[in-house]
């Protein structure tokens, strides 16, 4: 709906996971604006850069536009023996 209004939201994300993205980009803009919030500050540069990529990537995960593209790659995955569904 966002993408084909274009909605201001939907121009600043260039209609991709416009909803994930602007959750994403509000939760870390609070966290700079607030110290007290901040849950990532006890982590050295390199470690806080690795969370905060995959933060934003389970986050963008849950943009239904993706999902098939997820599903098909854990079905390739389990396909190819590299994931147990067993474990």
């Amino acid at each position: 709906f966002l993408a084909a209004t274009s909605s201001s939201l939907a121009v600043t994300y260039n209609d991709v996971a416009i909803l994930e993205n602007n959750s994403l980009a509000l939760a870390y803009r609070a966290i700079a604006d607030d110290p007290r919030i901040d849950i990532f500050a006890h982590l050295p540069p390199d470690r806080r850069r690795a969370v905060r990529k995959t933060v934003i990537a389970l986050v963008r995960a849950t943009d239904p536009a993706e999902y098939f593209t997820i599903a098909e790659s854990f079905r390739a995955k389990l396909d190819i023996g590299k994931l147990d569904p067993a474990a």
